[in-house]
């Protein structure tokens, strides 16, 4: 194949497939061919002896291939040869944070989010700049949407060759909405009384500026995590508790509105004036 495309300036058929195994001489291959830039790395080339000058004056191949390793105007068989690097150098999410931290030899992560995110951009760095990857089979620019509860997102490499594959999982838990339950004395109250309130998830910051009470006021909140007592003095009329607040989670990365479920002791009435703080 020596000389065979000597100063050639078009060629109408792809060479990429050509088998090569029992050629021993490619000199001068593509001297002075300036249109070629078809991909030829993974000629089987086992065989040749003599790239002298192959890639010589080749200004479409030196543009394609200029900084592929081994590639030069003599290159060395290795330059032919596609790569089988198939791990990531990088993973991150555009919620939540990876567990453990990422290493490209580590496979299977998990990812917390609040209920609140309903989707979320993974995005793998290839080791490989020929490698390609695919999120859950899209691109990965493509966002993964959340149900609650715990989701699986899959990310495949595919090295250059084609056929070398690696598959890296993140197990991404959705938390359930935050929900909470008031509790009151039964009957008609005369004097001050303990609303409890129990929620789906443990709090902070539940203070009292995040009750409303009417025809009454809030002379304490006391409790932790799931569950808070909530002392209030009524005044004339019936008198209702609510709650308008909030709540971070305890691991202070979501930030969320409860669905309220009004008491039924206190005034006996439904919750009203429910909304964001």
């Amino acid at each position: 194949m020596g000389y065979l495309f000597d100063s050639a300036s078009a060629f109408n058929q792809d060479i990429s497939q050509w088998q090569t195994f029992n050629v021993m001489d490619m000199t001068r291959m593509f001297f002075g061919a300036s249109a070629f830039d078809h991909e030829i790395r993974g000629w089987d080339v086992s065989n040749v002896a003599n790239f002298t000058n192959i890639f010589d004056g080749a200004t479409a191949f030196a543009a394609k291939y200029g900084t592929a390793p081994a590639f030069a105007i003599t290159p060395t068989a290795a330059f032919f040869t596609l790569s089988s690097d198939a791990p990531l150098s990088a993973l991150t999410l555009s919620q939540g944070s990876l567990s453990p931290s990422f290493t490209s030899g580590t496979l299977a992560y998990t990812a917390s989010v609040s209920n609140s995110v309903s989707s979320l951009v993974v995005t793998p760095t290839v080791n490989d700049a020929n490698a390609t990857a695919t999120v859950n089979g899209a691109s990965p620019a493509t966002p993964v949407t959340l149900t609650v509860g715990s989701n699986t997102v899959t990310v495949q490499v595919t090295a250059q060759d084609g056929t070398t594959t690696q598959n890296y999982t993140v197990t991404v838990t959705r938390a359930a909405a935050l929900t909470v339950a008031l509790t009151g004395p039964s009957g008609t109250v005369t004097g001050p009384f303990t609303v409890t309130a129990t929620l789906s998830s443990p709090v902070v910051s539940f203070v009292a500026s995040d009750v409303t009470v009417v025809n009454g006021q809030v002379t304490g909140v006391t409790g932790s995590g799931t569950s808070y007592a909530i002392a209030v003095t009524p005044v004339l009329g019936q008198t209702s508790v609510c709650l308008c607040g909030r709540w971070r989670g305890l691991d202070r990365s979501w930030d969320v509105e409860p669905t309220v479920q009004h008491p039924t002791g206190a005034s006996g009435q439904p919750c009203h004036g429910l909304g964001g703080a």
